[in-house]
C-alpha cells in the first residue's frame, strides 16, 4: 500500500516538473527557456536577432531565463558561463508580436560530457552499475530462496494423501 502511495506522489511530481510552470506569467513579447541538461555552469543568455548581433542578456537564475517586451523577429539564445564561452545555441525563433516562446536547444547543440578531474567513475558509470545490481540482486535473492527451500519441502511421496470427505449436511 506504501509502495503504491510512494509510486503515484513520484508520477505526479514527474508529471508535474515536465509543464513549464510560470510560462503564463511572462506575458506577451516573452522568449523565455531553461538550461539544457548536462549544462550546469550557464551564467547569461544572451539574445541575438537573424544577423548575430546581441540584443540582450539576461541572468540565469536557477536553470531560467526570460526576455520580455521582445519586438518582432528572428532570435537565437545563447547560453554562455561566467567567461563568457558559449554553452550552448538554441534553434532558430520566428518571433511575432504578443507571443510567448520558449527557446528550444537541440540535442545537438549540448556539449559533450567531460571526463571527471582527479578520475573516478563517471556518472554514466554509476547508473550501469545500478542498474546491474537491480537486475542481479532479485535474481541472487530468488534463487538462493530456491536453493534453501529445497531441503525443506516435502516431497510428493512423503504427503499424505487428501482423504475426500462427503460434505456435512445441516438439517
Amino acid at each position: 500500500m506504501i509502495r503504491k502511495a510512494l509510486s503515484l506522489v513520484l508520477a505526479a511530481g514527474l508529471a508535474l516538473s515536465a509543464l513549464p510552470v510560470g510560462a503564463q506569467d511572462f506575458g506577451p513579447n516573452t522568449i523565455w527557456g531553461e538550461v539544457p541538461g548536462g549544462i550546469t555552469n550557464a551564467a547569461n543568455a544572451i539574445l541575438q536577432d537573424g544577423s548575430g548581433r546581441a540584443i540582450a542578456t539576461v541572468p540565469v537564475i536557477d536553470g531560467k531565463f526570460a526576455f520580455r517586451d521582445v519586438v518582432p523577429g528572428q532570435y537565437v539564445v545563447v547560453l554562455q558561463d561566467g567567461a563568457g564561452r558559449a554553452l550552448a545555441t538554441s534553434e532558430g525563433i520566428s518571433f511575432s508580436s504578443g507571443a510567448t516562446i520558449k527557446a528550444l536547444f537541440g540535442a545537438t547543440r549540448v556539449p559533450a560530457a567531460v571526463a571527471p578531474a582527479g578520475g573516478g567513475l563517471s556518472t554514466t558509470a554509476w547508473i550501469l552499475i545500478g542498474a546491474w545490481m537491480l537486475v542481479q540482486f532479485p535474481m541472487s535473492f530468488v534463487n538462493n530462496f530456491m536453493v534453501n527451500c529445497q531441503g525443506d519441502a516435502p516431497s510428493p511421496q512423503d504427503v499424505a494423501p487428501l482423504k475426500e470427505e462427503p460434505p456435512t449436511q445441516i438439517k
